[in-house]
């Protein structure tokens, strides 16, 4: 069978790579706050502010895990969510290539014509007359 909706499997493709970008984007992001956490705790508190501006737990290395934290979950979950809208596109794509060719094999079916309302043909009994036992025919 011909594959139709090209343009959507392209699109699908493109999440899919988006997705992945996305996913190691966010790794990356995560381990470059903890770096850039680290990088602000040296000789001040809390990114470059002097004592008492920020609390002392939301800067440095601390700040840069919670940060990369929030990042890494934020960066997952957009990965799963385009990922996700992806696989529906394909997910559509495949259901309307199954209804096309099942009906195209329904077409090819021979056709039985069957009348609703007949009833079953009647059977006849018939007496043997050498033995005497009825038969159904």
């Amino acid at each position: 069978m011909k594959k139709k909706y090209r343009a959507l499997r392209i699109v699908s493709g493109i999440l899919k790579v988006i997705a992945w970008i996305i996913l190691i984007l966010g790794i990356l992001g995560f381990f470059g706050m903890i770096i850039a956490g680290v990088f602000a705790s040296r000789g001040t508190y809390g990114y470059g502010m002097p004592y008492g501006q920020m609390p002392p737990f939301l800067g440095g290395v601390i700040g840069g895990i919670l940060g990369g934290i929030g990042v890494l979950i934020y960066s997952f979950l957009s990965f799963l969510f385009t990922l996700a809208a992806a696989d529906l596109i394909m997910l559509a794509v495949s259901v309307e290539e199954n209804t096309r060719e099942t009906a195209y094999f329904l077409r090819t079916l021979p056709t039985v014509n069957v009348k609703v309302n007949e009833k079953p043909a009647q059977q006849t009994e018939v007496k043997s007359e050498e033995s005497g036992q009825q038969t159904q025919q």
